[in-house]
């Protein structure tokens, strides 16, 4: 058709030759460039721009801005990765990015294109977790997710270059790690394109609190509590507030707080994660706790039997000053002293008395006649509390009346 139109002998064609074949140059050139798309790919902006190591790697906070997601490999001069790659495998460029699970499930493919190399083009792709952030590009991952083993993905294979990758079972809020490199000593480098397969389903953001802070509302100077709050759905991190000021954040669902100064306090705690920051729904949980000041009271001074025991707060105590535990209707505890008094048996020698021959005497309630002459002992209870023993000691004579 190019070639009837300009070898065309009619009087105005031939002179418009010219424009009717630039024409049909620039019409052909924009049906190119129409159909380009669907079989190229445009130039990558790297935006986030990716890393040469995991601890700057960036995070993409959700499967919307992932899925179009483009970086061009680059040569690092550090291999900032695990010994290992992969089982048995090693890579030469450290190229990372990182995301934010927002699902549990995520269907990925990776296409490269626009390879600078000699074929055949090959590459290894990993995908770690390291239960939080990466600490360091060179520590093994808590898991490897996926990896493309010890033999190299290459063009001879899989000569469109595309890499579907299917992650399961991942923990929504949780940050996932993308290694890509080249294979050992190739020197290739490409675009790396990203396309999520798998249907958005707008995870990722905090759930409600399931429930209140759990702990004593109520305690006594001196006294230490423990507050705990069950996490919302995707939340990473946890910030303590007592009174509006930060005392404690991080992947920690507890507080312990040492009450000194009797008051009323305000308890809060707010939630976030990787991407959602903790000004954000929930928002604030609080509670308010009234500590009291407790002041320990010596109890009065008992008195005991030598040979006994008191009892108090349920236990048994001789004689002497001991240190008591004591804990109040609130559950604070203090420490009391608590004296115990002893009492000694007491004894009364009355000396000799005499009767007359066929008379008798009362001591304590019992009688005693000239028929009973000599020594005596009476054994009773002291008049006053707590009435201990008694020793009453005597002899008893008889007079005898002789007559004239």
């Amino acid at each position: 058709m190019f070639d009837t139109i300009c070898k065309m002998d009619k009087p105005y064609l031939i002179q418009n030759k010219s424009i009717v074949c630039k024409d049909f140059l620039l019409w052909l050139t924009i049906l190119i460039l129409i159909q380009l798309p669907t079989i190229s790919y445009s130039q990558c902006s790297n935006d986030p721009p990716h890393a040469d190591n995991c601890e700057e790697a960036p995070i993409i906070c959700s499967y919307e801005q992932l899925n179009g997601y483009c970086f061009t490999m680059i040569d690092y001069p550090a291999y900032n990765r695990p010994p290992w790659m992969c089982p048995s495998a090693v890579g030469d460029w450290s190229n990372w990015v990182s995301f934010f699970a927002e699902c549990p499930i995520l269907d990925l493919m990776l296409t490269f294109t626009n390879w600078q190399g000699q074929p055949p083009i090959s590459v290894r792709v990993a995908v770690y977790d390291y239960h939080g952030l990466c600490p360091d590009s060179f520590q093994d991952p808590d898991e490897i997710l996926f990896c493309t083993g010890v033999g190299c993905f290459n063009s001879n294979q899989n000569p469109d270059m595309q890499l579907e990758i299917n992650l399961t079972n991942l923990v929504v809020g949780n940050i996932y790690y993308i290694l890509i490199t080249n294979c050992a000593g190739d020197g290739d480098y490409s675009d790396v394109n990203f396309d999520v397969l798998s249907p958005s389903c707008g995870g990722g953001e905090l759930g409600p609190w399931p429930g209140d802070i759990d702990g004593s509302l109520v305690s006594c100077t001196g006294s230490t509590g423990v507050y705990h709050v069950e996490k919302p759905d995707a939340a990473s991190s946890l910030h303590w507030y007592l009174d509006g000021n930060l005392i404690l954040e991080g992947n920690i669902d507890s507080v312990t707080i040492d009450w000194t100064t009797a008051g009323i306090y305000e308890l809060c705690v707010d939630a976030s994660n990787y991407c959602h920051a903790e000004n954000e729904e929930p928002g604030l949980l609080c509670t308010t706790i009234v500590i009291q000041d407790l002041v320990p009271i010596d109890p009065d001074p008992v008195t005991i039997c030598h040979d006994e025991t008191y009892l108090y707060a349920g236990m048994a105590y001789p004689p002497g000053v001991h240190a008591v535990q004591f804990f109040n209707p609130l559950g604070c505890d203090s420490t009391v002293q608590l004296t115990v008094e002893p009492v000694y048996p007491t004894e009364e020698n009355l000396g000799a008395l005499y009767l007359c021959e066929g008379t008798s005497l009362t001591i304590h309630g019992q009688t005693f006649s000239s028929a009973q002459p000599g020594d005596h002992t009476i054994l009773t209870q002291q008049a006053l509390a707590p009435y201990c023993d008694s020793t009453i000691l005597f002899s008893i004579g008889v007079l005898h009346v002789e007559a004239y």
